[in-house]
């Protein structure tokens, strides 16, 4: 049962605006785990320890807390690429559009947002 008295926390309220990787950085990478562990590195720190702020990015996205640290450190033992549903609201929480642009790159196409984005600057 719900306490109706108890707020939600505003998630879109408290998450940093999607910014575009530098293209330079993207070239460097040669797999999606770079991607992710990229944008993990560089997202704005919350004041938590990294295993609460894994298990509450893990929570936002929906994924299994075990299967984000998996993703995300680069020395498991057991390496676990993120699937594709999970991008989205990763790339909200870290506020990086890196994984994406990554991707596309990766097919050899451009995300026309981040072309009107360097145009801009």
């Amino acid at each position: 049962m719900k306490d109706n008295n108890q707020a939600e926390m505003p998630w879109f309220q408290v998450l940093p605006k999607i910014s575009f990787v530098s293209d330079d950085i993207v070239r460097t990478w040669t797999c999606k785990r770079d991607a992710v562990a990229w944008c993990w590195a560089h997202r704005p720190k919350r004041g938590m320890n990294e295993p609460d702020d894994q298990s509450m990015c893990a929570r936002f996205v929906g994924m299994h807390a075990p299967h984000m640290s998996r993703c995300l450190n680069q020395r498991t033992k057991a390496p676990m690429d993120m699937q594709s549903q999970y991008v989205k609201l990763f790339e909200q929480y870290t506020g990086w559009r890196g994984i994406s642009q990554f991707e596309m790159r990766d097919r050899g196409l451009t995300i026309m947002e981040e072309v009107i984005a360097q145009r801009a600057a």
